[in-house]
């Protein structure tokens, strides 16, 4: 029987598929020991030799940039402290450019670092492996685990807040379509029109860890961290944009999934009757009270909208976790703050429309019981925000400030204003101010307190803390809403 051929021990390594290459103390590459190391000197500018050339030149062509200082700081910091291993950094990403990223082509490595000691120094041994088909079979059964996850809580899920919520997301994503597709001159342009995207994506997480959607609640929080990497960085490009598209079609993919389901649940009809059982994780059942405070300020939306020509749709999330003892007085602060917003935030639809918003305006009011830390309540809207100069101007006429001190006077600051008695910016017709009095007064005899928070021309949002156990005033009489 004839002997398999022998491989000369000096071309064992060539069998690997990995990048394994030396690098000197110098960070210069030393020894390029497999051939997909040494295919890196078949570059797109053609052959070349990195025997003795930067490492980080040698890698330019395999790692992203981001990556790729990653990787050298921490080689880096292993010829500094040879003695601390350096673990396998794990799915580093690999360099494509703007459309390849946004098609999904981007390969990714696995890199270890294997020091050797001589006595000119650390050596290390580094090697890089294509993980790419790897993660791409990962991905693959995440998305069948999210599949089977998210037919099971469509299947849960009352079905009136669950159809509201995707209604109300496919018109969300479609505003964050238009945002990506418009074009933007200037970092602050670009950094507004992220900063649009990130509420929308919020807004969007919120709602669905409220219907208990994790995986949509899962991926429009990982949209959110994506816009808040192109924040943190020193400039913001139309490039940078081009992947946000990619996780904006998986949203809009899992909002399609769960509005089919929705649909087919809705048409199935059972042919006995069935029991449905609530799992003690779901939010309490709707009360008589979360009912009729739902209808009251949906009439109240239709009617003032009517009036003002501000059209809006109004978002319940979280009414049942509210306490007995805090509803009539909340009651009242959410028909003052909703009407509020449709008067003074919503803009009218031909303004939302020249501003790349849809015509119908969105308020949603949240309320989260966090338990020892209290009750949380929230109401957002997606209007033209406040008004600083307005204010800044009714300041200085009330005598509040002086032109001198305006120009230091941060905008929270600025903003507090709006709380003081007899502060009004109806007058202009611009912005808020009617009934925050009442709103701050009534927050305080609940033994609880209120922010806000702003962006003009994209949203406000009144954030009112209340105490887990309140024993101060909890049956104080309110005011009558004018």
């Amino acid at each position: 029987m004839k002997s398999p051929p022998l491989i000369a021990p000096e071309r064992l390594l060539d069998r690997l598929d990995d990048v394994l290459l030396l690098v000197g103390p110098d960070l210069r590459v030393r020894e390029l020991l497999t051939d997909a190391a040494r295919g890196l000197e078949r570059g797109p500018q053609g052959r070349r030799t990195l025997l003795g050339e930067p490492l980080s030149e040698a890698l330019a062509t395999l790692l992203a940039p981001r990556a790729l200082t990653l990787v050298m700081g921490q080689l880096q910091a292993q010829l500094e402290a040879p003695a601390e291993p350096i673990a396998t950094v794990r799915g580093v990403e690999g360099a494509a450019s703007a459309s390849a990223r946004a098609a999904g082509l981007t390969r990714y490595f696995d890199l270890s670092v294997q020091p050797f000691f001589g006595d000119d120094g650390a050596t290390l041994m580094l090697g890089l492996r294509d993980v790419t088909e790897r993660l791409r079979l990962g991905r693959a059964l995440e998305t069948a685990r999210n599949a089977h996850e998210l037919a099971v809580a469509v299947l849960r899920a009352d079905v009136t807040p669950l159809q509201r919520f995707l209604d109300e997301a496919s018109t969300s994503l479609a505003l964050v379509q238009s945002l990506l597709r418009v074009p933007t001159r200037g970092q602050q342009a670009f950094r507004e029109k992220l900063g649009r995207i990130q509420e929308e994506a919020r807004s969007l997480r919120l709602q669905a860890r409220a219907l208990a959607l994790t995986p949509i609640a899962a991926e429009a929080a990982r949209f959110e961290v994506a816009i808040e990497s192109l924040l943190a960085g020193a400039t913001v490009d139309g490039d940078q944009l081009l992947p946000l598209a990619l996780q904006l079609d998986e949203l809009y993919a899992q909002i399609g999934t769960a509005s089919q389901l929705a649909e087919q649940r809705g048409s199935a009809k059972p042919a006995e009757p069935t029991v449905t059982l609530r799992l003690v994780t779901q939010p309490p059942a709707p009360t008589a009270w979360t009912e009729a405070c739902a209808a009251r300020l949906s009439a109240l939306v239709d009617r003032v909208s009517g009036e003002t020509g501000h059209v809006a749709r109004l978002s319940l999330l979280g009414l049942e976790t509210l306490p007995d003892r805090y509803r009539r007085n909340v009651d009242y602060l959410l028909v003052q703050m909703v009407r509020n917003a449709i008067e003074h935030g919503i803009e009218i639809p031909a303004q939302r429309i020249e501003a790349g918003k849809p015509a119908t305006g969105t308020i949603i009011v949240e309320c989260v019981d966090r338990h020892a830390a209290g009750l949380e309540i929230t109401v957002r809207d997606d209007g033209r925000g406040f008004d600083l100069d307005l204010i800044g101007r009714i300041a200085i006429a009330k005598g509040l400030l002086t032109a001198e001190s305006l120009a230091t006077t941060e905008p929270r600051t600025l903003i507090g204003l709006i709380f003081r008695q007899g502060f009004s910016t109806s007058a202009d017709d611009s912005g808020r101010g009617l009934g925050l009095e009442f709103l701050r007064d009534l927050v305080l005899r609940m033994d609880g307190n209120v922010s806000v928070a702003t962006k003009p021309e994209r949203y406000t949002r009144f954030r009112i803390q209340l105490p887990a156990l309140a024993d101060a005033d909890s049956a104080a009489t309110p005011q009558r809403v004018a």
